[in-house]
């Protein structure tokens, strides 16, 4: 598959803005902490009306809540009440998980994020609270990637990859670099190339997700197989 030269890549591949959390601070929760969120309750926990924004609590559990605070804010998603209310529950769900098994997340292993996400929706919605609605899981998959580094997307059942890599390296890359792909597989005579056709972004948001990058599965390194094969 042949794409951009190599400087002209190396420019255009994406870079995540969240640092990495394992090995930087204690996975154990302080017994302060597990106090605190108790103490948070679900009012503040959800950012609800009439939530305190400054109660102390907060302080005590702020190096578990920034690092989500940070990855929420890098998402490219519309700002509307809706997602802003999935953004906070995400996190609240994050928060009462660690309070229940007395680690931090970026000590979870992945089967401990799957257990969490769930094989399907139903899944995930058995084994979390009522008031963690279908948007919720997105976000929390968004939480997996960057704080977890989860990546077995295949094990969650059907769900919008293209909208999740979307979200996390920004629509306006990943439609790009899907366009390239379909420019290349038009010149090939595939039909797959077509604008209306869904299942090339599905496999390529798969693709990012498992590269890390949107540009990553079309550089070209990946241009080939070592028989000089085309590798797609």
């Amino acid at each position: 598959m042949t794409t951009a030269s190599l400087p002209e890549q190396a420019n255009r591949r994406w870079h995540s803005s969240i640092g990495p959390r394992r090995g930087h601070h204690s996975p154990v929760l302080s017994e302060a902490e597990r106090w605190a969120i108790r103490e948070l309750g679900l009012r503040n926990l959800r950012r609800l009306r009439y939530h305190n924004p400054d109660a102390p609590q907060w302080a005590v559990i702020s190096r578990l809540i920034q690092p989500m605070q940070d990855v929420d804010a890098s998402f490219d998603t519309p700002p509307t009440m809706h997602m802003t209310r999935a953004m906070n529950d995400a996190v609240a769900v994050v928060i009462l998980r660690c309070a229940d098994v007395g680690r931090a997340y970026w000590d979870w292993t992945d089967q401990e994020w799957l257990d969490l996400l769930g094989h399907s929706h139903k899944a995930f919605r058995d084994q979390v609270p009522d008031w963690a609605e279908g948007a919720v899981r997105p976000f929390l998959c968004g939480h997996a990637y960057h704080l977890g580094g989860f990546a077995g997307f295949h094990q969650l059942g059907r769900f919008d990859r293209l909208t999740l890599a979307c979200r996390i390296f920004g629509r306006q890359l990943v439609e790009e670099e899907i366009g390239r792909v379909r420019a290349v597989l038009t010149g090939w005579g595939y039909q797959y190339g077509k604008e209306h056709d869904k299942g090339v972004p599905s496999v390529m948001s798969q693709l990012f997700l498992l590269n890390r990058s949107p540009t990553a599965a079309t550089s070209p390194h990946h241009s080939s197989t070592a028989s000089g094969e085309r590798s797609f």
